[in-house]
This record gives structure tokens, sequence and C-alpha cells, in this order.
């Protein structure tokens, strides 16, 4: 994303974190500005750790939605 976008800006602040056994589960707040557009929200995300390392990763819920927002489409 940084290599593709340069100038996207992108801030989270963590509002709740919880983990059981390897899951953990993030809510979070979100700001994020490109080329003059802003875009904020909030949302949940989801990761699965092995030895320390996140071997899994489901987004941030509405992640997508605020880079379109702002007018950065991903491919689908």
């Amino acid at each position: 994303m940084r290599s593709t976008y340069p100038d996207l800006k992108m801030e989270y602040k963590i509002e709740r974190l919880m983990a059981e056994g390897d899951y953990v589960m993030m809510r979070a707040s979100s700001h994020l500005s490109y080329n003059g557009k802003e875009a904020t929200g909030s949302g949940l995300g989801e990761y699965r750790f092995v030895n320390g390392k996140i071997v899994e990763d489901w987004p941030l819920s509405g992640a997508f939605e605020l880079m379109q927002q702002v007018g950065i489409t991903l491919p689908g």
C-alpha cells in the first residue's frame, strides 16, 4: 500500500484488544487522508498467532469502504 499510494496517511487508535488462545480481536478507530480527501470510521479486526507471529489476518472491518471514500480503489 505504501509504495502504491505514498501520499496515503492512515492513523489507527486501538480502543479494545481481546485475546483467547492464539486469536486476538481488535476494535479500532481509523482516520485516512489521501489527495485532500478524509474519512473516519471504526471496525473490528481479527488475527491468529503462531509462535508470536501473525499467520492469519482478517482486515479491520470497514477499511475498504474508508479507502473508497478517499479515492482508492483496490482490486476485487
